[in-house]
């Protein structure tokens, strides 16, 4: 029988994928040698795994799935760490995702709860497989061990040329390390003592080798503001590892640059602490990248360019709410002011629009001039959008109308509910990411119809409201439709 938690994941099912495969290759860098198809497989699995256990459906367990994704997992070349890195971001996704569901607190607890089983299960398979594999390399190399033993004495010839093998591995190894894109770093237990510091750390860092190795690496790395050495060594004391942290670094010579951090005990062969592998990976590019493009197109659309690996023209039809405002007299306005004055001015209101459309889980699709056109509603949530898009439009009167500006700013905003398509126009050298369809021109017209400081929304819209009062203006014919629509005004929250 399906519980209201296990519904919502199955109506957010697109929506949860495409979160999760951002998570993990934006996240884990080793994840993005993986393909997004291979990933959002995987996730899809747990999904309905995690559903059938919620609604007491069963279906096939997280260890029988894991079992054959470790099989890619460990020829993609990923480690335990990697793998318990990944199963440790579903959580945090899954409750970012529900967070706007009201649930009893019960509800959050079993969800924690069998996410906890997943990440158990998923990571023992990885690690059962891991030391299937292991095992049987310990094997070959105890029987060629003891093939050596027996015959050190007579075969002295064939040692040397093993160690010259043993040595030419540990060369190869070096060149390995330094071959990565990410640093390496290994801290010797006890004393902190650098050991190791690859050219990679080097470049990342910015701190010389000659100034690092064979000292503390709380002392090498002073200077380096945002890295806290010492309270990240307490951290790996504890709880034997570092789990992966992203953390924003001033070098040495003023640069910022972001850093993935993972570190890890090492071993002996007694099981002792011999010291710790430290991994810094740089991601100053990548978020770069993803604040830069955020500034353009909203955020929701980068993490589905990144989820899906690709750019296309393809748009799906969605049930969405669509806000149009624009500003009243904004002609006047450009004749009276400065053109510095206008400029400033104008910037005061994009910041109005911009936050309250954020604040409400909107997002802000283009400016045309002076008009804004924002687009409210995530997939399985489209009647939530409707109220989101009406709060905003509240909240945007009432923070105009104390904007400090050298004259009142007032806008008229029409708000409309329907079925669009929602995707990418244009062609492959320049595209648009927006919605298309009557019900967005209707939220255009009504915008053209509004007053100063008035909202004018849709019966789409209104039939999906609670707690506002409106004024019912009858049906309105609006510029360039044959057919009349349904309009109504919002006076503003229900007294």
């Amino acid at each position: 029988m399906s519980t209201p938690l296990s519904r919502a994941l199955a109506e957010r099912r697109d929506r949860l994928l495409d979160a999760g495969v951002v998570e993990l290759r934006t996240s884990i860098p080793s994840y993005e040698r993986v393909e997004p198809a291979d990933l959002r497989q995987s996730l899809q699995g747990l999904l309905e795994t995690l559903i059938g256990i919620l609604d007491g459906s069963g279906g096939v367990s997280a260890a029988e799935r894991m079992a054959a994704v470790s099989q890619r997992r460990i020829t993609q070349g990923l480690t335990s760490a990697d793998v318990l890195r990944a199963a440790l971001v579903i959580r945090p996704v899954v409750r970012r995702e529900l967070r706007d569901l009201p649930m009893a607190e019960g509800s959050w607890r079993q969800l924690d709860e069998v996410l906890q089983e997943l990440v158990l299960a998923a990571t023992n398979a990885f690690t059962e497989e891991m030391h299937r594999r292991l095992e049987a390399r310990n094997q070959a190399l105890k029987r060629a061990n003891q093939e050596l033993e027996a015959h050190r004495a007579a075969l002295s010839k064939e040692v040397s040329e093993a160690n010259r093998a043993l040595l030419a591995a540990r060369n190869l190894n070096a060149k390995v390390i330094e071959s990565l894109s990410s640093g390496v770093v290994v801290v010797q237990a006890g004393t902190l003592e650098v050991l190791l510091y690859s050219d990679r750390a080097e470049q990342i860092l910015g701190v010389p080798s000659e100034e690092v190795l064979g000292r503390s690496v709380v002392d090498a790395t002073d200077g380096l503001q945002g890295l806290d050495a010492d309270v990240l060594v307490a951290v790996v004391q504890q709880r034997g590892e570092l789990p992966l942290t992203k953390r924003r670094l001033v070098l040495r010579d003023g640069r910022v640059r972001w850093v993935y951090l993972s570190a890890r005990r090492m071993l002996d062969d007694e099981g002792e602490v011999e010291g710790t592998v430290v991994i810094v990976d740089d991601v100053s590019e990548r978020e770069l990248l993803l604040d830069s493009f955020s500034r353009y197109v909203s955020r929701d659309v980068v993490q589905r360019l990144l989820a899906r690996g690709h750019v296309d023209l393809a748009g799906e039809r969605r049930v969405l709410t669509v806000m149009f405002a624009d500003i009243r007299g904004f002609t006047g306005l450009a004749e009276r002011l400065e053109p510095e004055q206008l400029h400033d001015l104008l910037n005061r209101y994009f910041r109005v629009m911009i936050e309250a459309v954020a604040d409400h889980g909107g997002f802000v699709d283009k400016f045309v001039g002076d008009k804004v056109m924002a687009i409210f509603g995530h997939a399985g949530a489209e009647d939530a959008g409707a109220g989101a898009a009406v709060r905003a439009a509240l909240g945007i009167q009432s923070a105009l109308a104390s904007l400090d500006v050298p004259e009142p700013v007032r806008v008229g905003i029409g708000i409309n509910t329907g079925e669009a398509v929602l995707g990418n126009v244009g062609s492959e050298q320049r595209m648009e990411f927006t919605a298309i369809g009557d019900a967005v021109n209707i939220a255009d017209r009504l915008q053209a119809l509004a007053r100063d400081a008035e909202v004018l929304i849709g019966s789409g819209t209104a039939a999906r409201l609670d707690g506002v009062t409106l004024e019912a203006l009858g049906p309105t014919t609006l510029r360039g439709r044959s057919v009349a629509v349904e309009v109504f005004q919002v006076r503003g929250p229900a007294a």
